[in-house]
């Protein structure tokens, strides 16, 4: 190979419009780069919360039992539901989205809104920058308080919600938004009959809200079945609100149920002696079918609830891993504020302090007269099947009674919480760890599948503190993974995105300094290409000689490579053995120190005075281990292949599904350690996450 003078190499920095990214990345980098490159030119993800999770506004209405046939027969009933049509025609010819017009090109997208757009970067402009929490912007007093989707949203993009939050203040109320609202409200349908109430006062406001989730627990346990259950809580010190879509007595994956192994079973009942068998209970309610008489006659209920979320998409595909985290989060995290609800860990005065209201108010004249009248209206004289539990009976007693026994928002949170106590009567122990998330055509509501995973606390605590601290204004929010850069198609925000830009301009540095190391560092000798593990170009190579126990030294030799980090808090810390050039553990330390590096035919091998060490992993003991330890010795590596990725160094076996096979851990004494997690989430304590890529200059340094 031809030398080159210095005065050529610092002249040859490439022409960046000229660039073919191709030649210098992996065809791995050449998609990721390609998916930040582009921004928006797909359609919008599906799976994006930010875009299409829908948000559940505070509407003024009574939910009551779907009772089948008895909607007909009540007059006070028909004219609140004649109202209900006319009112809901005249939202329709009437609607406008005052917030948000959407339009859209090939590739393009762009919003107006009638609000004064705010810059992505405040300090780009005149006004000065908003140096306040997003806590403190957008969930203060009097704005509302956090909800499930605040905390989730962030798990597509932290940025992207970030920036829908200063640009809007709000999330935008999208197509895809409203034609899921379609959706759950004709399944909600099903369950409930929904019926508009005259609010009058901020106390009767949330008593409705309370009335509501006792009638969702009474109709779960008459049905089987509840809809669109409205939940509180507190996470950090703070009032959470979500809702849930769907609880139901049905276990969704029996096999997930059985192979959780619960370290406490919960105490097994007998049916009762008037429970009739299975052919007498079809021949008493006059079905033929299962459907049919679920109709007909309650449901014994089982001693586990399982949650369920309704998603809709417009193709028949179910989301992959990565764009399915968001969803796993939210249901987890239902799941916790429902345990809380149930073992009465609710701190009813944080509530009223966040709302300002007075726990002992009673509830205006017109509230007690309009919910009670119309439940009994909907229940009274109800005719149940002789022989059914006296939990329903007692469901058909007088409402307003009811209403007058506990008239204060104090008394019906007690009664709400006996009905949670009674529905969940083991606390979180009758809330199933099954999770189930069900996928629906956004166009007709078919339902095209559904995932199934478990609970796991640790992992929802670790993603919480993580998400409270960007909320608190603790740290600045972050970009997606390089790995998930595929979401910045979707984004309205990739061509002002800081961190989109970021990316962009370290591909183009990356290949400015591939290009000019190649033509400036001098080859003393010829090496023979071979194929790695993954297919990626490696060097074979030979051990060299040395007078000193210090070789190869600070001078790389011919067909090696330094190995280091590149990000903080290990920034341009270097691959070597403890002790340097003898068998030992995997560290990054100082480049004073740097060991010199190839792979060969899936060997990772450090060159030292008359031979090579080859890095060796420990096998992974059990599937809860997330970090193996690897160090140096004279023995080939027999656990796992190591392999180029452009730069980047990888380790793979097929026995591990690893999220990210580039993904490294620096822990206590500088030990490397590779991550089977996931990279830059649920880091272990006294670890940084880190990627290692190989350096080619004639010396390491700092």
């Amino acid at each position: 190979m031809a030398s080159h003078s210095i005065e050529e190499c610092t002249g040859n920095i490439i022409n960046d419009d000229e660039t073919d990214y191709g030649s210098d990345f992996s065809p791995e980098e050449a998609e990721i780069l390609l998916d930040v490159a582009t921004g928006n030119q797909q359609l919008e993800s599906e799976d994006n919360p930010i875009v299409t999770g829908i948000e559940h506004y505070e509407e003024p209405v009574l939910r009551m039992p779907h009772t089948f046939g008895r909607e007909s027969k009540s007059p006070l009933f028909r004219a609140a539901a004649t109202a209900e049509e006319v009112a809901e025609r005249m939202r329709r010819s009437v609607e406008i989205d005052s917030f948000a017009t959407y339009k859209t090109s090939n590739h393009s997208k762009e919003i107006t809104t009638l609000e004064a757009n705010v810059p992505l970067d405040a300090s780009s402009s005149s006004i000065s920058p908003d140096s306040r929490s997003p806590l403190e912007r957008f969930r203060t007093q009097p704005k509302k308080a956090l909800s499930v989707t605040d905390l989730v949203s962030p798990a597509w993009c932290e940025l992207q919600y970030w920036y829908t939050l200063t640009r809007h203040g709000k999330k935008i109320r999208t197509p895809a938004m409203k034609q899921g609202s379609v959706i759950h409200k004709e399944l909600e349908k099903q369950v409930h009959t929904t019926v508009t109430v005259d609010i009058t006062t901020k106390v009767d406001a949330w008593g409705l809200r309370i009335w509501n989730v006792i009638q969702g627990l009474r109709t779960l346990r008459d049905t089987g079945q509840t809809r669109e259950l409205e939940i509180w809580g507190v996470v950090d010190g703070l009032v959470v609100i979500g809702v849930i879509d769907e609880l139901s007595y049905i276990c969704p994956d029996t096999e997930l149920e059985d192979s959780l192994q619960r370290p406490s079973k919960l105490p097994q009942t007998k049916p009762p002696p008037d429970q009739p068998a299975i052919s007498e209970f079809f021949a008493a309610v006059g079905s033929s079918s299962l459907a049919e008489a679920a109709r007909n006659k309650p449901r014994h209920q089982n001693n586990m609830v399982y949650i369920c979320d309704v998603k809709t998409r417009s193709t028949r595909s179910l989301p992959a891993e990565a764009a399915f985290r968001p969803t796993k989060m939210q249901l987890m995290l239902y799941h916790s504020l429902l345990s809380s609800l149930a073992m009465n860990e609710v701190d009813f005065g944080v509530l009223t302090s966040r709302y300002d209201l007075d726990p002992l108010a009673p509830f205006s004249d017109l509230f007690i007269a309009q919910v009670g009248s119309l439940n009994n209206d909907i229940l009274y004289g109800t005719q149940y099947i002789p022989g059914g539990s006296q939990e329903i009976e007692q469901w058909s007693q007088d409402s307003m009674t009811t209403l007058l026994a506990h008239n204060s928002l104090s008394a019906l949170w007690s009664l709400m919480i006996t009905e949670f106590q009674t529905v969940l009567p083991h606390g979180a122990a009758s809330l199933s760890n099954v999770l189930r998330a069900e996928y629906r055509k956004s166009d007709t509501g078919e339902i095209m599948g559904s995932k199934t995973f478990a609970m796991d606390s640790k992992v929802l605590k670790s993603y919480v503190d993580l998400e409270m601290q960007w909320w608190r204004g603790e740290r600045k929010p972050q970009g997606v993974v390089v790995e998930e850069a595929f979401k910045c198609r979707s984004c309205e925000f990739a061509d002002d995105c800081e961190w989109r830009l970021g990316k962009i301009e370290e591909a183009r540095e990356k290949v400015r300094k591939s290009r000019r190391y190649s033509q400036c560092l001098p080859s003393t000798v010829t090496t023979t290409p071979t194929t790695s593990a993954s297919g990626g170009a490696s060097t074979t190579t030979t051990g060299g000689t040395g007078g000193s126990t210090g070789y190869p030294g600070t001078n790389l030799q011919s067909g090696y490579y330094w190995i280091r980090a590149v990000e903080d808090p290990n920034f341009h810390k270097y691959l070597q053995t403890s002790p340097e050039y003898v068998p030992g553990i995997a560290i990054l330390d100082s480049y004073t120190t740097a060991g010199q590096f190839q792979i060969v035919d899936g060997q990772l091998v450090e060159l030292i005075k008359g031979g090579l060490l080859y890095a060796n992993v420990e096998e992974q003991a059990s599937a809860n281990v997330t970090m193996l330890a690897m160090t140096f010795n004279t023995t080939q590596n027999t656990y796992g292949t190591f392999a180029f990725s452009g730069d980047a160094v990888q380790w793979s076996i097929p026995t591990i599904d690893r999220p990210n096979l580039s993904a490294w851990l620096v822990c206590a004494d500088q030990q490397l350690f590779i991550n089977l997690g996931p990279y830059d989430y649920d880091t272990p304590t006294g670890c940084a996450d880190e990627t290692i890529h190989y350096y080619n200059a004639a010396t390491a340094s700092s």
